[in-house]
């Protein structure tokens, strides 16, 4: 499986809209902290949505402190490619 697939970046919250409504999300790799803030909004359009997703992040504080994020998988950083690919998988059900 192709890591492309598996995971989409973004790295602006405010551009997350147009983004997903041109891309099909696999399983979108959030970090907890976009370069123009939280990322939210854009994990409960995610939720809305239905699209499983991770968290990447080394914003510790968050976790376990914002609902949007709870119940997700999170990575933290800094982890090996394979442990995020290996997260990815288990949200695809592999």
């Amino acid at each position: 499986m192709q890591a492309s697939r598996l995971s989409a970046r973004f790295r602006h919250a405010r551009t997350r809209s147009r983004r997903s409504h041109a891309t099909c999300l696999t399983s979108p790799c959030l970090d907890a902290i976009l370069s123009d803030g939280p990322c939210l909004e854009l994990a409960r359009e995610l939720r809305v949505r239905g699209v499983p997703f991770l968290i990447y992040s080394g914003a510790s504080e968050f976790r376990g402190h914002a609902p949007e994020l709870e119940g997700t998988p999170w990575v933290e950083k800094p982890a090996p490619f394979e442990v995020v690919l290996a997260y990815a998988r288990k949200l695809l059900g592999g």
